[in-house]
């Protein structure tokens, strides 16, 4: 049992953090070119297709139209990412527009893809996560913001997911949000590198299929991971700065974030408590 307890650990809190880490700099040092710094962030896409790999199994070529795809779209949206950053590194910084766009249109097919259907709640999924996306690009010139977003909504799903005792998805959760915090480990000493569709399309897509896969287990949680969507928002109140105390003021825009997140996650554990009790009447 203690084996079992130690591997995991290592292999979704250890590995992720550590390897997203060292993947950063090896990319940083070995590329070469405008496409330098932007590939860098294609080190989450690596760390969350290994969490997948080792939560869900390594992907067959034989792939669903279904929750369980969730490690082929992760690769591929790695791989499309990563070669749009290769080729097209300014894409996202002069023309944002475009990759709003592309943006949308892989949200659109990744919904698609998972509910293999174009229905009333494809469409809402599609709205909500194209304003969470919107959110997250028009934060993106702090690359650190969208980072520690990535890092609290996953430990948010986490925690819904363990709560309603969906095992497979807590593990994902927690792996993703290891990853996305040894990138931001390395952000926090090189603050001026974009975030490129590699980023976009992998890490921060599996936020959206974890979800995806939460509510097929229980559609009752909806709610609660509805609420923990308002993490991607909560920027909006340190615009606000006459709402806020004069003692918070002298912190970090990210750590502000991290500390407001934590309303948005206890509400939705408590609503994920409610939706376990319900559906297990």
């Amino acid at each position: 049992m203690f084996d079992v307890i130690t591997g995991s650990f290592f292999a979704l809190f250890v590995l992720p953090f550590f390897g997203t880490i060292i993947l950063a700099g090896i990319i940083g040092l070995a590329g070469r070119g405008a496409s330098r710094k932007v590939l860098i962030s294609a080190s989450t896409g690596i760390g969350s297709a290994w969490v997948c790999a080792f939560v869900l199994g390594i992907p067959s070529f034989q792939n669903t139209f279904d929750s369980n795809s969730m490690p082929h779209i992760i690769l591929v949206g790695l791989l499309l990412g990563a070669l749009i950053d290769h080729l097209l590194p300014e894409l996202g910084n002069k023309y944002k527009i475009i990759s709003w766009s592309l943006d949308l249109i892989f949200a659109a097919a990744v919904i698609v893809w998972v509910r293999g259907e174009v229905d009333l709640g494809s469409i809402l999924i599609f709205l909500i996560w194209g304003s969470i996306q919107f959110s997250a690009h028009r934060l993106a010139k702090d690359a650190r913001m969208p980072a520690i977003m990535v890092v609290v909504a996953a430990i948010g799903l986490a925690t819904i997911a363990w709560i309603g005792d969906i095992l497979a998805d807590r593990n994902l959760a927690f792996g993703v949000s290891s990853t996305a915090l040894g990138f931001l480990v390395w952000l926090w000493f090189k603050r001026d590198l974009p975030l490129g569709f590699s980023f976009f399309w992998s890490s921060f897509t599996a936020l959206l299929l974890i979800a995806l896969r939460v509510i097929e287990a229980n559609p009752l949680m909806a709610v609660p991971i509805l609420v923990l969507g308002f993490i991607f928002f909560t920027d909006s109140i340190l615009s606000q700065k006459k709402l806020l105390p004069t003692f918070f003021k002298q912190f970090a825009a990210p750590i502000m974030v991290c500390a407001l997140s934590i309303l948005p996650i206890v509400l939705a554990s408590v609503s994920a408590l409610v939706a376990t009790t319900l559906i297990n009447y």
